[in-house]
């Protein structure tokens, strides 16, 4: 659970915020009065994917309906959103060097374990790349870093629900390139203290 009260009056920036868990919060977020900025690129589970000719998407009209509102409630709330492709190293250290936030959320990640499966370079390069990228970026900037992961490391549940005192056993390539941002963000803590 992200503990909201450590965010008190900070600067928060999103990567990968534009998508549906981002946008909820980054609406929370300024509604607690905190200056938000989102980081992404819309092409992953977004509006690029949806808007493409080449894609055969089901319910296409609705999707965009859907995305380009939830694009109209950011900026409706001021929330500034910087398209920009979390993959590209430089770029992500120069947002993140020039809007110095006290917190970064990580969220960029191919969100559909379906779609991992079937294209896992793509799905590691907007999931660790991403992710690499922003905790090298954030050292010495930001004062927490959170990653969302996903229950989907624990495997198969044994029961209706899962602690965190579970063994992990990812299943399928989305899961385990979850557990493996866990590893790197805790790899992060031990070597550099963030």
């Amino acid at each position: 659970n992200l503990n909201m009260s450590s965010l008190d009056n900070s600067r928060v920036l999103l990567i990968g915020g534009a998508g549906f868990i981002g946008h909820n919060l980054a609406l929370k977020l300024r509604q607690q009065g905190r200056e938000v900025c989102i980081v992404d690129s819309l092409a992953v589970n977004n509006i690029n994917m949806f808007a493409s000719s080449s894609t055969k998407a089901v319910n296409r009209e609705l999707y965009l309906w859907i995305l380009n509102t939830r694009l109209q409630m950011l900026r409706d709330s001021g929330i500034e959103l910087i398209v920009q492709d979390g993959r590209d190293y430089h770029a992500v250290a120069g947002v993140l060097a020039s809007k110095r936030p006290h917190t970064v959320v990580h969220l960029a990640a191919v969100s559909h374990a379906n779609i991992s499966n079937k294209d896992p370079y793509s799905t590691f390069d907007h999931s660790l790349r991403t992710l690499e990228n922003a905790l090298d970026a954030a050292r010495g900037i930001a004062e927490h870093f959170i990653f969302l992961s996903s229950s989907m490391v624990y495997g198969n549940f044994k029961q209706a629900s899962v602690s965190e005192h579970e063994v992990c056993e990812p299943i399928g390539i989305y899961a385990a390139l979850k557990y493996a941002g866990e590893k790197l963000v805790m790899a992060y803590e031990q070597v550099f203290d963030m």
